[in-house]
């Protein structure tokens, strides 16, 4: 193996873990974005039941 076919595997392979450093990063990123998401539809969750108990508690008292 010459000098240059050492430099071009060790730059593939630079370069193949820098494409797995990103994919880590974006994976990092996404998982953020999942759990934003799921803590913003919790909430949603909780603000629709807590309707939903209020609805309910008038409707006791109006009879219905």
């Amino acid at each position: 193996m010459t000098d240059i076919d050492a430099l071009q595997k060790a730059a593939r392979e630079i370069r193949g873990d820098m494409s797995f450093l990103n994919a880590s990063n974006n994976a990092e990123t996404w998982l953020r974005h999942i759990k934003t998401s799921m803590d913003s539809t919790a909430k949603a969750i909780d603000v629709i039941t807590a309707n939903q108990r209020e609805l309910s508690d008038r409707l006791d008292k109006l009879g219905v």
